[in-house]
C-alpha cells in the first residue's frame, strides 16, 4: 500500500514538473514575441521617420532656393551716381552749390533736389518749337540725371518771375550755358545782358551781349 502511494506521489511530482516546464516555455515564447513586436515597431517607426526627414530636408531646400530667387529678383541694381567735382569756380556773392541732377525739363531748365534752375542769358527752344528735342537731349547728355553739377547764381538776377534760380551751370569741366550756344542749340537773350552778372564773359559777348 505504501508502495502505491510512493508511485502516485512520483507521478504527481512528474506531472507537476511537466506542467511547470510547459508554463515556463509558454512565458518565454510570449516574452520573445513581445520583444519581436517591439523591434518590428521600432523598425516601422524608423522606416517612416527616415523618408519624412528626407522629405522635410527636400522641402526646406526648395524653400531656400525659392527665397534666394525671390531675393535676387528684388535686388535691382540702382543707377550708380558718380559725383564729379567741377574744377570751375563760382564768382559773385550769391549761391554757389554742387548737387545732383534730378530732372531735365528742357534745354535751359533743370532741377536738383534743392533748386529749380533756369540758365542765365542762354535761351533754348520751347516745347513745340523747332529744335526743342535736340536742345533738351543735348543738356541731358552733358548733365545727365544723377550727375553732379555746380550752380553759380547770377548776382544781378538771382531768380526769374517763376521763382527759379537763375545762374550758370558747370557740368564737369564744361559750362552748360556756353556749350548750348556753341553747339547751335540756343541764343542769347540780349534784353537781359544789362541785368546779368555773366554778360561780360567771352561766350556772352560772342553771342550778343555788348
Amino acid at each position: 500500500m505504501n508502495g502505491k502511494f510512493v508511485i502516485v506521489g512520483i507521478i504527481i511530482v512528474f506531472v507537476g514538473l511537466t506542467i511547470s516546464l510547459a508554463i515556463m516555455q509558454q512565458i518565454e515564447i510570449q516574452k520573445q514575441n513581445e520583444s519581436s513586436n517591439i523591434v518590428n515597431t521600432e523598425q516601422i517607426k524608423s522606416a517612416k521617420e527616415i523618408p519624412l526627414e528626407k522629405e522635410t530636408t527636400r522641402i526646406k531646400s526648395q524653400q531656400n532656393e525659392l527665397s534666394s530667387i525671390r531675393n535676387s529678383e528684388q535686388i535691382i541694381p540702382k543707377k550708380k551716381m558718380v559725383e564729379v567735382k567741377s574744377k570751375q569756380t563760382c564768382k559773385g556773392k550769391t549761391i554757389c552749390d554742387t548737387e545732383l541732377v534730378t530732372k531735365i525739363v528742357d534745354g535751359d531748365t533743370l532741377y536738383t533736389k534743392s533748386y529749380k534752375i533756369r540758365l542765365s542769358l542762354t535761351n533754348t527752344p520751347e516745347k513745340g518749337d523747332y529744335g526743342f528735342s535736340e536742345a533738351t537731349q543735348f543738356t541731358a547728355n552733358l548733365c545727365p540725371l544723377g550727375s553732379s553739377i555746380t550752380i553759380d547764381q547770377d548776382d544781378l538776377q538771382p531768380y526769374d518771375r517763376y521763382g527759379r534760380l537763375v545762374g550758370k551751370v558747370f557740368c564737369g569741366e564744361k559750362t552748360l550755358n556756353s556749350e548750348l550756344l556753341y553747339n547751335n542749340h540756343a541764343n542769347i537773350l540780349t534784353s537781359y545782358c544789362n541785368t546779368s552778372e555773366f554778360s561780360n564773359e567771352s561766350w556772352a559777348k560772342e553771342f550778343g551781349c555788348r
